[in-house]
C-alpha cells in the first residue's frame, strides 16, 4: 500500500502526522524506562516509523496512537502504536514477511472483517477462554489464518451478509469450518 492510498483512507492530509510520540508506561519496562518516545526514521524489525498519529477505534470508540510505517520492501502499512513497541512483538513488517504484501482489501472495521479477527482471537492459545476453542482442537485454517481475502471470499461465497443475526452466523461458520 502507498503512503497516500492509507492517507486517502485515513481521510487526512501528511501535514497531520505528529514526528515524536512519548508512551507513558504503568510498569517500568526491563530496562527501567518508565517511557518511551518513538520518532519519525526509528525503525523496528523491518518497519521504519513514517510519522504518528491518534485515531478513534470503531470498535470501543476510544482515541489510539497508530503509526505508519514504511516496511523494506517499500509498502507503506499502518500499526497500533503498542503492538509496534511491545516486548516480544509479532511485528515485523507490513506483512511481506508473512508471504501477503499487506493486502489492500478496504475492508477494516467491517462487519465481516471484526468477525474474521474475532473468530482468530477465539481460536488463539492466548485467548482468555482458550478452553472453549483452543483446548478443544478448534483451529482457524492457516489459509484464513493468513488472509481475510480468503476468508472474505468463502463467507460471501457460502451465504454471509451484514444482515445476518449474529448467533446464526456463529453456528453457521461453525458448522462449515468442521466440514473444511
Amino acid at each position: 500500500m502507498t503512503l497516500n492510498e492509507i492517507l486517502d483512507r485515513l481521510g487526512i492530509t501528511e501535514n497531520r502526522l505528529m514526528d515524536t510520540y512519548t508512551v507513558k508506561h504503568i510498569k517500568p519496562r526491563e530496562d527501567g524506562r518508565m517511557e518511551t518516545v518513538i520518532r519519525k526514521g526509528d525503525t523496528y524489525e523491518q518497519l521504519t516509523v513514517y510519522g504518528m498519529l491518534r485515531l478513534r477505534h470503531k470498535s470501543d470508540n476510544k482515541v489510539y496512537p497508530y503509526v505508519i510505517c514504511r516496511c523494506n520492501c517499500g509498502n507503506y502499512t499502518l500499526v497500533m502504536l503498542h503492538n509496534l513497541i511491545k516486548i516480544n512483538s509479532n511485528t515485523k513488517s507490513c506483512g511481506c514477511l508473512n508471504g501477503e504484501c499487506n493486502e489492500s482489501h478496504g475492508m477494516t472495521g467491517t462487519r465481516l472483517y471484526s468477525e474474521w479477527a474475532h473468530m482468530k482471537k477465539r481460536c488463539s492459545y492466548t485467548h482468555k477462554r482458550h478452553e472453549d476453542y483452543y483446548d478443544r482442537g478448534i483451529r482457524v485454517c492457516r489459509e484464513w489464518e493468513n488472509s481475510f481475502t480468503a476468508f472474505k471470499e468463502w463467507a460471501l461465497a457460502n451465504g454471509y451478509n451484514d444482515n445476518l443475526i449474529k448467533s446464526y452466523f456463529h453456528t453457521f461458520f461453525c458448522l462449515e469450518y468442521k466440514e473444511r
